[in-house]
This record gives C-alpha cells, sequence and structure tokens, in this order.
C-alpha cells in the first residue's frame, strides 16, 4: 500500500472550516481494557476492549476570527468533522464526524520569534464519532 502526505486535510469545528488554517491535525481512537480474566484461564490474563473514546488536536496559523471562534467555545460540545484531504466523502476519502466534541483545551498562542503565530485546540469526544464514506447531504 502506498504512503499518503497529508497536504490538504479537511477539519470543522462547529461551523468554522478550519481547513486552509491548518497546520497539523491528529485524530485518535482508542479503548479501555476491561480484565476478564477467570479461573479457567491457565494463569494467563484475559483482556477485552470496553469504553472507547476519541480525540482531536490541531494546530493552526492564527487570524483573529478564528482564534475568537475557538475561544468562544471553549468548554462547549461542538460538532466536528475530519477527512483526509478537501475531497468529497467516499470509500476513499472517508470523513469522521460527530455532533459531541468537548473543547478542552486551547491555546491561542504559540510560536517562537521570528515564526508565524499558530494557535492549538484539543476536543474530547463527549459521544461517538462516526466513520461515513458517503455524502449524506448529497
Amino acid at each position: 500500500m502506498a504512503s499518503k502526505v497529508l497536504t490538504d486535510a479537511y477539519l470543522k469545528i462547529g461551523d468554522v472550516d478550519y481547513s486552509s488554517k491548518s497546520v497539523d491535525v491528529a485524530l485518535s481512537f482508542s479503548a479501555n481494557t476491561v480484565d476478564v480474566s477467570t479461573m479457567g484461564t491457565d494463569a494467563w490474563g484475559a483482556q477485552e476492549a470496553g469504553q472507547k473514546s476519541w480525540s482531536l488536536s490541531a494546530s493552526f496559523i492564527a487570524d483573529d476570527a478564528s482564534v475568537d471562534a475557538l475561544f468562544d467555545s471553549l468548554g462547549d460540545i461542538v460538532s466536528v468533522e475530519v477527512r483526509a484531504t478537501t475531497d468529497a466523502i467516499s470509500a476513499t476519502n472517508p470523513a469522521y464526524v460527530s455532533d459531541k466534541g468537548s473543547i478542552t483545551a486551547f491555546s491561542p498562542l504559540d510560536g517562537s520569534f521570528g515564526e508565524a503565530r499558530k494557535y492549538t485546540v484539543e476536543i474530547s469526544g463527549a459521544g461517538a464519532m462516526t466513520k461515513i464514506t458517503t455524502d449524506p447531504d448529497a
């Protein structure tokens, strides 16, 4: 399978499309483990996946309107959509969507001397995230 270079990711938080401002984006999924070991497991532990969660982190080149929109949403529940490219949703470019993400961290100022001002946001799942391969609005 060929590698893919991320150059055109799509990211929408709430009603704002941050795609053209994004520097990096990371979407992570996890499931905690639950010990289901019993006497009959021959002294080997047994684990099963339990509660699932997701989180998203992203960095952007700053502009005041974008910074204000995220600052005003800190602690709020927002919708999130992320795709590998801005191309249409498809089997090869699925969208990961949720209407229940909580903005849990926001840094409106990040950078060093002589660098472009950046800001970062972290969003934790407050509900399920779904992978879709067809555009529901099409």
